[in-house]
């Protein structure tokens, strides 16, 4: 009786404290093409600030060394909201791009300019596991006429 009773309170004992154990990626390096750091490759870090079942938010931080044709370097910033419960997502945010114009000189900063943006696109990552990430996106900047196009951004989640 009393084995019985100790594997009794051993297995609710189990049972009891069982919860769900499904981790959630919430980092993300990335290397962009013609993304959110303007028409050359960018580097970018994600990180997941709400983590719901099918919403996500996450702002993002990056670099880039040649953000338009007169080669000035930039950094950007962008907040997401990531839809979508399996491997497939739809992405959209607002993001600023503070570039860096070095028009007279490759040492003294001539200029700044803060440049708004509105991205929306398609995301494949895995939230539930460390692995590749994916996103194909079109990009609306405000650079005198408005300007669109599409890039692309490969990345690693962890």
């Amino acid at each position: 009786m009393k084995t019985i009773s100790t594997l009794i309170l051993f297995l609710l004992c189990l049972s009891l404290s069982a919860q769900d154990i499904t981790k959630t990626t919430l980092n993300t390096v990335s290397i962009q093409a013609l993304g959110s750091g303007g028409i050359s490759i960018s580097a970018k870090y994600d990180r997941i600030l709400v983590n719901k079942p099918g919403f996500k938010l996450a702002q993002s931080l990056g670099y880039t060394p040649a953000y338009d044709f007169e080669d000035s370097p930039a950094w950007f910033s962008e907040a997401n909201i990531i839809l979508g419960k399996k491997k497939h997502h739809l992405e959209t945010g607002l993001g600023l791009a503070l570039i860096q114009y070095y028009k007279n000189s490759d040492f003294w900063l001539t200029n700044n300019e803060i440049k708004p943006s509105f991205n929306l696109g398609y995301r494949f990552q895995d939230f539930s596991e460390k692995g590749i990430t994916f996103s194909l996106r079109a990009h609306l900047y405000d650079r005198g006429p408005n300007e669109i196009w599409a890039g692309t951004t490969l990345g690693y989640s962890f």
